[in-house]
């Protein structure tokens, strides 16, 4: 795990978002077994370690998981994974707004292009990549005052309007853009599995044997 690839996970503080070396943290030993960080701004404090999720709610299921640090390596992995365990179809995509999950959403389902040369002489510029047509990606931003959410926005990254009107119309599960299944997964975990509440003597003291359990 590395230090730099924290940040103050508070969006209301000064230093959200900014790396460890650039913001206000500081190592604060650690909590049950997993080393954290403190801020001095906002005074929130910040696990070296995450589990991340890919849920599908139509079918209360975790199509992939990913145990580190959030950094982009480990969001393209979740990425990766999801892509192995799904067919060729891309689904309706939803997260929070931390700028790493365009990356990996590219990194999975990007269509790499050939941009025009501006000029008639000289080198061609370098491949780029992005996303197909048919990719639909929104975020859910929550705006926190005093550690509570006091407002609720919602962003379309990638796609038409009208084609992600279409896809929550003939949803089953919700007709906005929303994040509340995979949270209330995340809270099942916690309360059904010991190694992730967060007061428990059942701590993971190794990963390896963390990813077993999950």
């Amino acid at each position: 795990m590395k230090w730099e690839t924290l940040y103050c996970p508070n969006r209301s503080c000064h230093y959200y978002g900014r790396p460890f070396n650039q913001g206000l943290l500081v190592k604060n030993g650690s909590s049950h077994g997993k080393k954290q960080a403190l801020c001095h701004s906002c005074g929130r404090r910040v696990s070296l370690t995450y589990v991340w999720v890919a849920f599908a709610p139509e079918w209360r299921l975790v199509v992939g998981f990913v145990v580190g640090p959030r950094t982009q390596a480990q969001a393209n992995l979740l990425l990766e994974r999801v892509g192995y365990v799904t067919d060729d179809h891309i689904p309706f995509f939803t997260s929070d707004p931390w700028p790493g999950y365009p990356t990996a959403l590219l990194h999975a389902d990007g269509e790499w292009y050939q941009p025009e040369r501006q000029g008639k002489r000289g080198r061609y510029p370098a491949p780029r990549c992005r996303p197909p047509p048919n990719l639909l990606y929104a975020q859910v931003v929550k705006r926190r005052e005093k550690g509570r959410v006091v407002e609720v926005t919602r962003k379309v990254v990638w796609g038409q309007a009208d084609a992600l009107q279409a896809r929550l119309a003939a949803s089953a599960t919700s007709t906005t853009i929303n994040t509340s299944f995979v949270e209330r997964d995340n809270l099942a975990w916690r309360e059904h599995h010991r190694r992730l509440a967060r007061q428990t003597t059942a701590l993971s003291k190794e990963l390896p044997w963390m990813e077993k359990q999950l």
